[in-house]
């Protein structure tokens, strides 16, 4: 068996990245409406976050505001399974809108909780960059506009565009019949538009004169040349340093991404549709083995890529399975024994079944994955004893091992819960007292049973979450010094 090594990911930048670090802040200037980004804003932390990716590690406020950017990166990428859970709520009735306006708000409240203090080490990063390191270029006005104003100006920015794209979303609040025929209530509902229109355009406009500020900014800086020197050389002095703490990067980004990948399997059941598909998590699965890949040796995901790979089609197929019978029939068509409900539903009950064997088959192959990847997470230098490494690890495998089996009990919780819902089915008739008329009713015996795969879920999410911040501890403690 292949030894599981690190791979060295020791990167020099010839220049400052003007062109990614512009191309980031471009996708972060642009507005969004509610829950969607036209231009997603993860992608541009992704950018600046890999143009500051030499600066982070040596310079200080430099990594600060790269662990602000991580968050605020998961944050703003979770916005599109949450887009896809307020589509199905749409598809209710109106009184449901209300809710997703409450998380319109919440989304825009937890940008800025994330934003306004990303925004704050930005600058402090450039203004400890050239009061410190000879950079006046770094605190020299952008014509008159002074770097502290230009600080100010992006934090009001950032407060305008997130109470802006809350706007749409309160036009679909119900508002009673009764209130419709008081004038005040008619007025703002004939003023909305216009308003949210408004403000939709100066954000725009806000955001573009802000961003050729910035352009001249960053061209003015990355032309002196004096910062990639002094990155470069305070880089080479802590290269030993910085690419084992790379190591532990790569490990805890691999954990947090399976984190995502529990989360997002776990089954939110809204008006009979699943609005969070476990495709979703699949997918997700895929492209964490393939970060994994490319990060470390001696890692084989082949199997387990393929084995999710089928599990992402068999989901795809159960949720459309789902979907076009809810659409075409009712539960009850299957008491009064219609032909075609009868029959999709008997497909639909197969592709669950596969789907929750095929989920056993990942999570034993993730099993042996993490158990490879475990002992690089033990660091050979430092001022822990043998004992206490060995603790660790221990601690550590024994999590794993957890985390499979509750894995395998709520993929065969799945399973058992597809086949009681058919065993235990009966047909009960209801009569009319009045009319004296009966209709048979479908009903299950066992309808709490959904609620074991769901604890279980939540368990992996737990389990997971705690072997990351285990991961934290050590590369602080290990690498970091504190």
């Amino acid at each position: 068996m292949t030894d599981v090594s690190a791979r060295t990911f020791y990167r020099r930048q010839n220049k400052l990245p003007v062109k990614r670090m512009l191309v980031g802040l471009f996708l972060l200037f642009s507005p969004s409406i509610n829950l969607f980004d036209l231009l997603p804003d993860f992608i541009g932390c992704a950018l600046i976050l890999s143009a500051l990716f030499d600066a982070a590690e040596v310079l200080p406020y430099f990594g600060d505001l790269r662990d602000k950017l991580k968050t605020y990166f998961w944050v703003s990428l979770s916005r599109y399974p949450a887009l896809f859970a307020m589509m199905s709520i749409y598809a209710g009735d109106s009184s449901q809108r209300s809710i997703v306006a409450v998380f319109a708000v919440g989304y825009a409240i937890v940008d800025l909780i994330c934003l306004l203090p990303a925004m704050g080490y930005f600058w402090e990063a450039f203004f400890y960059f050239g009061e410190r390191f000879d950079c006046p270029e770094a605190i020299a006005p952008v014509g008159k506009i002074k770097p502290e104003t230009l600080q100010r100006l992006t934090v009001i920015f950032f407060i305008v565009r997130e109470a802006g794209s809350c706007l749409p979303e309160f036009a679909l609040v119900p508002v009673n019949p009764g209130d419709l025929s008081s004038p005040t209530v008619s007025f703002w509902l004939s003023l909305y538009p216009k308003l949210a229109v408004f403000s939709a355009l100066l954000v725009w406009a806000f955001g573009i004169w802000l961003f050729v500020i910035f352009c001249r900014y960053f061209s003015r800086l990355s032309s002196v040349g004096n910062a990639d020197r002094l990155i470069s050389e305070r880089y080479e002095i802590d290269r030993e340093r910085i690419n084992g703490l790379h190591t532990f990067e790569g490990l805890k980004i691999f954990f947090l991404l399976i984190a995502v990948t529990v989360a997002l399997g776990i089954d939110v059941i809204f008006d009979r549709a699943n609005v969070l598909p476990d495709l979703f998590s699949a997918v997700l699965l895929i492209v964490s083995l393939l970060f994994l890949r490319r990060r470390f040796n001696g890692v084989f995901v082949g199997p387990c890529v393929i084995t999710a790979g089928v599990y992402a089609a068999i989901s795809t197929v159960t949720t459309v399975l789902t979907g076009i019978f809810y659409d075409r029939y009712k539960i009850d068509d299957l008491a009064d024994g219609v032909p075609g409900a009868v029959k999709l539903y008997r497909w639909v009950t197969v592709s669950g079944g596969v789907e929750a064997l095929l989920a056993i088959a990942v999570s034993i192959l993730l099993f042996v994955i993490l158990a490879r990847l475990i002992p690089l997470s033990i660091a050979a230098r430092g001022n822990g004893l043998p004992r206490q490494t060995k603790e660790i690890e221990g601690s550590f495998k024994a999590e794993n091992a957890f985390f499979l089996a509750v894995s395998i009990l709520g993929a065969m919780a799945t399973f058992v819960g597809i086949i009681l819902e058919r065993i235990t089915r009966s047909v009960e008739v209801l009569r009319d007292p009045e009319s004296g008329l009966t209709t048979p009713v479908l009903v299950s015996n066992v309808d709490w049973f959904w609620m074991v795969p769901l604890v279980l879920s939540i368990v992996r999410l737990i389990i997971i979450l705690h072997m990351t911040g285990r991961l934290r501890d050590e590369a602080r403690e290990k690498y970091i010094g504190f």
